[in-house]
């Protein structure tokens, strides 16, 4: 709604997709004609899978079209985007994502920069017009005129879902700047994105930048992203950006499976890449060398595909269900 309101106020037009199509998708893009372009991470790498498969004069072709000087920025949203989908994308198009946050209720709270370096796996810092802070728990709330009034004619589930203070409780989970070693890894990560797309920014400067210290990067839904396993709370989405960068690893969803001893297990839905095979053990054996211990999977479970919704949005709930029901 907000993408249609804002080209009709600033003379423009929205070109609106009813059903994904990614040779489609990409032949618009790389025509000319198109600005700006907003996905979720699923088409990308949908757009990724489907490169793949073209001849390698093809997807040459295709590459030097999404780097027309028209398509001046391309956005990710409504999902976390996994660090390796948006290396691989930026080698393919030249484009270092702009990931942001925001929702129905609040409109749009936290952004990288449009201008400037874009940090991987972090939606950014504080919009003007709104004010963002976190409750004990890491939960995100947001206040500020952009921010909705109440729920049509539901006054117990307003007064839920705002503080006191009137700040909306956004259900979100998130980390607030880092470690030293958190914040160097997040200027190193955003440099090599930059060199993926083959045209680096002039800027080399390794040491993080000050501002770093107030970035935000979300660690998922409360309800479904946060893994609360052996006294450890634990972020799916942090653990799913690790496993994507496994080579025979194609999708995945890091869930909480009910367990009696944990009262959750770390459990890794994935599909794997065509004719590849992959069991527990040879995941446990390379997640150690990658993150901490509490953090690899203990359970692995293969699927041929992950349960999406229209938008192409992952649907954990759905694989939530279907462990409850056991």
């Amino acid at each position: 709604v907000q993408n249609i309101l804002n080209t009709a106020l600033f003379n423009g037009a929205a070109v609106e997709v009813t059903a994904f199509d990614a040779a489609f998708c990409l032949k618009r893009l790389t025509s000319g004609d198109i600005t700006c372009f907003h996905a979720v991470p699923t088409v990308y790498v949908k757009f990724t899978q489907h490169l793949d498969t073209l001849s390698a004069q093809a997807r040459a072709a295709i590459c030097k079209g999404l780097r027309n000087p028209s398509l001046r920025y391309m956005v990710s949203g409504s999902a976390a985007l996994p660090v390796p989908t948006m290396t691989s994308w930026a080698e393919i198009s030249g484009h270092v994502l702009l990931e942001r946050y925001g929702m129905t209720e609040i409109g749009m709270a936290l952004s990288n920069r449009i201008n400037g370096t874009r940090y991987p796996g972090c939606v950014g810092w504080t919009l003007p017009g709104v004010e963002v802070k976190q409750d004990q728990e890491g939960g995100i709330l947001v206040k500020g005129a952009p921010v909705f009034k109440e729920y049509y004619k539901r006054e117990e589930a307003t007064a839920k879902e705002f503080t006191e203070d009137g700040f909306f409780r956004t259900g979100d989970n998130a980390q607030k700047g880092g470690s030293p070693e958190e914040l160097q890894a997040l200027q190193d990560d955003a440099r090599a994105v930059e060199a993926s797309t083959g045209r680096p920014r002039a800027d080399t400067t390794t040491a993080p930048d000050p501002a770093l210290a107030a970035i935000y990067r979300i660690l998922g839904r409360t309800s479904v992203d946060i893994i609360k396993s052996g006294g450890y709370k634990i972020s799916g989405l942090e653990i799913e950006s690790v496993l994507l960068q496994h080579d025979k690893i194609r999708e995945c969803a890091v869930v909480g499976k009910p367990d009696e001893t944990w009262g959750e297990k770390v459990t890794a839905v994935c599909v794997l890449q065509n004719d590849a095979s992959l069991t527990i053990k040879e995941l446990r054996d390379w997640g150690k060398e990658r993150m901490a211990s509490y953090k690899v999977p203990q359970e692995l479970d293969i699927v041929t595909e992950l349960p999406r919704n229209q938008m192409g949005k992952l649907e954990k709930k759905k694989i939530l269900q279907r462990y409850s029901a056991k």
